[in-house]
């Protein structure tokens, strides 16, 4: 078969495999939306928002409904109700298989993750961000210093892998090296030390950048992030707050002096989860971390007998 001909044929078969799963929505279960997906290795596969109504039935945006979990509170022929457990919103039915919808599930190893976490502060290796609404379409990314897990599920994403953040937003694309067809959502309550990082605005909101970054405290207190698996989620969580005070190391000389001498504990607490694959254990074993894409951002760390670096060199811009 050609591979014009053959294209459409995945295509249909991945539609498929979606319906599917969304087929096995019941009221009382739970889902994900995401933003619009491209998968650009192939077959080329572009999945869109789900298009919200009100309960009156007008349309809604969608943002303030994406990136969370989702219970299905109710459901006609034409379609569900879905409830943050503040408010509600109509998801149409039809074309289910076209959109970036996920039921979300509990299985063996997301339920061991609850038992251990559910209800405990976790910090970040590295900060932890996610995306957040602060008003009516301004669409920001912000990080956060610490919070309590409200929940931990599977996604069941089908065919497509999904990366952390990962999709459009605001027409740019937001991506994680680590993808996967199963990653697990962690939803986290009473965010500490929150700041919104960058954002991206809808073109009828007046340029006050500065006045709605400073709302992210208020308005982001719910977040939620992807992990790519268990694995991925313990190399970036710990129950356990971070040695120090970390300081911002902008300045690469200053940086290097400052890393002398300091514990894993502390570089992971900084910089979060090196480059190297493993679990938590295989890399904590490990003589020499690495960070970056190997240009401008590229960090080498090697740490000596005692588990203490010896020795950092961090890349310079030109």
């Amino acid at each position: 078969m050609s591979p014009r001909r053959l294209l459409p044929l995945l295509l249909a078969l991945s539609a498929a495999a979606l319906a599917q799963d969304v087929s096995r929505l019941a009221t009382g279960s739970q889902v994900l939306l995401t933003y619009s997906v491209i998968v650009s290795e192939p077959p080329t596969i572009y999945r869109e928002q789900a298009k919200l109504s009100d309960l009156a039935g007008e349309p809604v945006t969608g943002w303030q409904w994406l990136f969370k979990p989702l219970k299905i509170v109710g459901q006609t022929a034409a379609g569900y109700t879905l409830s943050d457990g503040t408010s509600q919103v109509q998801l149409p039915k039809r074309g289910l298989a076209t959109r970036t919808v996920f039921p979300l599930s509990q299985d063996t190893e997301t339920r061991a993750l609850a038992n251990e976490l559910l209800g405990k502060l976790v910090w970040g290796n590295g900060r932890l961000h996610a995306p957040c609404e602060i008003v009516v379409g301004y669409h920001a990314d912000v990080r956060f210093r610490s919070a309590r897990i409200s929940g931990v599920w599977r996604v069941q994403s089908g065919p497509l892998s999904l990366s952390p953040q990962g999709g459009l937003i605001g027409g740019g694309m937001v991506a994680n090296a680590k993808v996967s067809a199963a990653p697990i959502l962690v939803a986290f309550g009473q965010p500490q030390g929150v700041k919104a990082e960058f954002a991206t605005m809808e073109s009828y909101i007046p340029f006050q950048t500065a006045d709605l970054m400073a709302l992210a405290p208020q308005r982001c207190t719910r977040l939620s992030v992807l992990y790519a698996s268990a694995d991925d989620l313990r190399r970036n969580l710990s129950l356990s707050a971070p040695p120090a005070v970390l300081p911002v190391l902008y300045n690469p000389d200053k940086a290097e002096k400052t890393l002398l001498g300091q514990t894993k504990a502390w570089v992971l607490a900084l910089y979060g989860s090196p480059n190297e694959p493993g679990t938590l254990s295989d890399i904590l074993k490990l003589p020499h971390w690495s960070y970056g894409t190997g240009a401008y951002d590229d960090i080498q760390i090697d740490f000596g007998a005692a588990g203490r670096v010896v020795k950092a060199v961090i890349s310079r811009s030109p």
